[in-house]
This record gives C-alpha cells, structure tokens and sequence, in this order.
C-alpha cells in the first residue's frame, strides 16, 4: 500500500486496486473474539465438544474452520435458550461431563453482544460464498470496530483503509467496481452457489497445498532456487497434462453440488454438539437479569471496570479518533484497548491505575536491557516471567492441588530427619500418613525419641 502510494501519479501502479484478504481477516476477527472473551468460560462449553488443545488454536483463530463452528453453534444453542424462554418450550437435556469444566473463569453475561459477534461471522463467510460485495463490506466494518479493542492493531488499520478505497472506487476505477459488484471479488473455483473463496485461501488451497503434499517443494525436492523456478515453471504444464489425462480417460474430478457440510451425518453431529451447548448454558443461565457480569460456572461477579462487552463501542471511538490523521503516522494504544475478564487475576495494582503485566513483552524488555546491564543473562531469567507462577497456579488464576509425595520426597532428601537435644521449646507438625509408609516400626521408635 506504502508502495503505491508513493509513486508518482503518471505511474502505472496507481492504477491497481489493493484487496483485503478476507480469509486472514477473518482469522484475525476470530482470534479478537478469543481475546475478548479470555476468561468468559468460552473456553469451558467448548471444551465440551472440543478437545481442550484444539480450543486453544480455536480461540486464537488458527483453527479457523472448527473455530466458526463452534461460534455458530453456540450462537444456535443461545437461540434456541432465548426462544425456549419466550415460547415455553423445553430444551432436550443432555448430560454433560462436569468433570471436564471444572476451571471456573471470570466471564461476562452472554447478553446480545456475542449474538453481534456471531452475526458479523455469518456476514463474513456468506459474503465469501456467495459473492455479495455489499455483505462482505458490512462484515469489514464490524471486524475493523472489534480488532481495534484486542490489539490486533494491523489488521483493524488494514481494514479501515481498505473499507475507505471500497467507498471510492468508483468514482476512481468504475470498471474494477463493476467486476468487484458482479462477484468477482472472490474465486471460483467451480459454479457451485456456495464455491465463492477469498484470493488468498485460494492461495493457501492451491499454492501453498501443493507446495506442502506429495510432489511438493517440502518433500524432499529442496528449497533452492532453481529448484523453486522449475517447480512454479512448470505447474502450468502440470495442470494441461492433467485435463489432458481427464479427458483422454473420460473421467473428471469433481464435487457435487451438495455443500459437504450439508450431509445427514454432518447434520446431526451438528445436533448432538448444539444441545450439549444448550444443556450446558441452560444449567448456568447466561439471560438472568442483573447488573454488570458474572462467571456462569462459579457465579462470581466481575468489576465494574471490566469493559469488554462494550468492545463495538470502545471500538467506535477509536475509528472517531482515527479520522483526519495520516496512516503512517497513527499509533494505537494499549490504554484504549478492551479490559477483558482475564486481565483481572493478573493485573499488578500500582497508584492511580491498574498495570496489566505482559509476559512476551516483559521477556522482550528484559532481553533489550540485559545487553548492556548484565554479561549473564541467565541471571534475570532466574523467575518465571510472570504476576503469578505457573508452578503454583494454572492458567485460569486457581491455586494448583499441593502433592504431598513431592514434599514428603523433598523432606526425605535433606536427610534421616535426626535433631539434637536442645532446651528451646519447639512445636512440630507431623504427617502421620508420610512416616507410616516411609518408615519401619524400628526406625519409629528412634524417630519419637527424637522429638
């Protein structure tokens, strides 16, 4: 974009119209989502259909496709509660292992502004899919109000930028506008109504696909230069073989016009994960009126400084803030963004205001400075490099479950745990269960003598 904005007006570059590549963006917009929601109990109802190393990557947004799954069914299962309430309808029960949420995490009240969430995701993937410009922008502008809040700060000023050419393009290329609203903003790959992609997954599903499977650069051709031209030269001539082969063999390679997803199977795992989230959410009633938010799965009330569901708003403000300024030159800043309800057990009070600490930037400072301070850097990397040590505590701010047989071991290692005879008055705490299976009736005997 810098590139072409800095090119003389008679240059040919200026002629090129930038897109937004909506598939990272979306991912983005979904990682926002994740970071809005840390610590809501998201993780938790996820965690009943997912496992829980895949609802990491979901609420980051690497996992992308499980991810908008997930999203959607739950906004099903929190439609299906609002309608049961209205209706009086029963919503089918299904038990739910309590044993694999037993992580309470501060969370919001799931009030209307995860249904926002939710509708700008189903924005965004119809708007791919069935190549409707205007849908797609509307979803750009929600993903650039909420990405802002998170701090995923390029994407939120990509999509600004990007929302800004789309107004005026076309009065500045009215042809490129026409193609762009005719449907041609995504690839097709095949005429199916729902094949619409956006340019750069068809770039993750074609190129990047066949670089990493059989035949590809990554097994075992090399990454060398000359290796990479003969391989991108001839993928031209690869694909005319191949129609040529299909042809010759009468045979094709295709789909049918049935979207995958759309099967019985598919349909009813869908089901069966829609009324798990329901039973879940119906046991912890995310809809009971009361002010400010709350853990669904603990009940404990958060603070009032906790903003994260004003996100949209705060979000609102900053592109207020942006308007009239030069891109390069706007900085976000971490004060504006959204305080989430995992932000709380982990922040350092410091007069007037509350500090959050940020173990990757915390590593990064302490890396600047021990260049010049310290010869040994090991010396500052003697503590872990957070508010609260994660030997004692898990992730979600509770204390760990003490083991007895680490400490008793640590004890038995100091030595026979003899003592000499002195007059101070000393009171001794005993672990009876310990010394039973560690020690012989013999050694017993000793060991009381001592005390």
């Amino acid at each position: 974009m810098m590139i072409v904005q800095n090119e003389p007006t008679t240059s040919s570059l200026k002629s090129l119209v930038l897109k937004l590549g909506g598939f990272h963006a979306e991912m983005s917009f979904v990682g926002s989502i994740g970071y809005l929601m840390s610590g809501s109990g998201l993780m938790n109802i996820f965690e009943t259909v997912y496992a829980s190393t895949a609802v990491s990557h979901m609420l980051s947004g690497k996992a992308i496709a499980r991810a908008v799954r997930g999203h959607f069914l739950l906004d099903t299962a929190l439609t299906a509660l609002i309608l049961s309430n209205i209706y009086g309808i029963p919503v089918p029960k299904i038990e739910v292992n309590s044993e694999e949420n037993a992580e309470g995490n501060l969370t919001q009240t799931y009030d209307t502004s995860k249904v926002q969430i939710h509708d700008t995701c189903y924005t965004e993937e119809m708007s791919h899919a069935t190549d409707l410009l205007d849908l797609f922008l509307k979803g750009d502008v929600c993903l650039a109000d909420v990405n802002q809040t998170s701090g995923h700060n390029l994407y939120a000023k990509s999509a600004w930028i990007y929302l800004n050419q789309m107004e005026c393009l076309k009065d500045k290329n009215a042809e490129v506008a026409a193609l762009f609203e005719a449907g041609y903003h995504v690839i097709r790959r095949t005429d199916q109504y729902w094949a619409g992609i956006s340019s750069d997954l068809a770039i993750e599903q074609a190129l990047m696909r066949s670089i990493k499977t059989t035949g590809g650069l990554t097994r075992g051709r090399g990454m060398s230069e000359s290796q990479r031209a003969l391989w991108i030269l001839s993928m031209p001539d690869c694909a005319e073989i191949n129609s040529a082969m299909m042809s010759f063999t009468g045979t094709k390679f295709y789909s049918s016009d049935q979207h995958k997803e759309d099967g019985v199977s598919r349909q009813k795992r869908d089901t069966k994960d829609t009324m798990i989230f329901a039973s879940f959410l119906e046991e912890r009633n995310p809809f009971i009126e009361e002010e400010g938010m709350r853990n669904i799965e603990t009940g404990v009330s958060a603070t009032s400084d906790v903003n994260a569901d004003r996100a949209k708003d705060i979000g609102l403000s900053i592109l207020k803030s942006m308007e009239g300024k030069c891109v390069s030159d706007f900085t976000f800043k971490r004060k504006h963004q959204a305080i989430t309800l995992q932000d709380k057990p982990i922040c350092v009070y410091a007069e007037p205001e509350i500090a959050t600490i940020d173990p990757q930037l915390l590593f990064q400072r302490f890396i600047v400075a021990a260049d010049s301070i310290y010869e040994d850097k090991s010396e500052i990397f003697s503590y872990e490099l957070s508010s609260q040590p994660s030997s004692m505590f898990d992730s979600s701010g509770f204390m760990r479950a003490a083991s007895k047989s680490t400490l008793a071991d640590a004890i038995w290692n100091l030595g026979d745990c003899t003592t000499e005879y002195t007059d101070t008055v000393y009171s001794y705490v005993v672990d009876g269960g310990s010394l039973m299976h560690k020690n012989t009736v013999e050694k017993w005997v000793n060991i009381w003598r001592n005390l």
